[in-house]
């Protein structure tokens, strides 16, 4: 009987790699506007109202940082909004954030997991630098944070960039994540 239960697990993951996977066709390589066509992003991650106020309370100003990729790399830009400062509200639109996403999915690829996570204080300011693994590459989301730990800038730097910080204002928070899209 304890050889048929692989078995009998690995037959409906087969059925699902056959029969429901997208499959160019004629032999054809899938294109990046195929993939849009055919919606092959990743799905969105649900992140409760519940979720996003416990994190904004807490204060933890790394946890408001990954909490807000996690939301941008799911596809919700509304709900960023609800950790941005006044002024960056003015500045970043939900549909601005979208299209500054976008633009840096095109040049990078596909958001694929988190890196590293690195907290530094620059100019009086705390600022969280999440490692973000794209298919073509990996930038550093770079979120600085006003003293009442609202978003204050909100941009992707290349790596280097937290690396080359002196060792007096830096420290790794949280180390790489293989899960992906977190």
């Amino acid at each position: 009987m304890r050889n048929w239960i692989p078995l009998f697990l690995l037959i409906p993951s087969v059925f699902l790699l056959l029969c429901c996977s997208i499959q160019p066709e004629n032999g054809e390589k899938t294109t990046a506007e195929d993939a849009v066509s055919r919606d092959l992003h990743p799905p969105r991650i649900f992140i409760s109202e519940e979720e996003i106020q416990t994190v904004v309370s807490s204060g933890n100003v790394a946890q408001i940082a990954q909490l807000c990729l996690n939301l941008v790399s799911g596809g919700d830009f509304q709900h960023p909004m609800t950790l941005f400062s006044p002024a960056l509200k003015e500045k970043m639109s939900p549909a601005r954030l979208q299209k500054w996403w976008e633009a840096n999915l095109e040049e990078m690829g596909p958001f694929k997991r988190r890196g590293a996570v690195g907290v530094a204080s620059e100019k009086g300011r705390t600022v969280i630098y999440v490692g973000c693994c794209f298919e073509q590459g990996i930038r550093d989301l770079r979120v600085e944070f006003n003293s009442h730990t609202q978003i204050e800038d909100l941009s992707l730097v290349p790596t280097g960039v937290f690396q080359g910080l002196p060792v007096e204002i830096k420290e790794i928070v949280e180390p790489e994540t293989n899960t992906p899209n977190q």
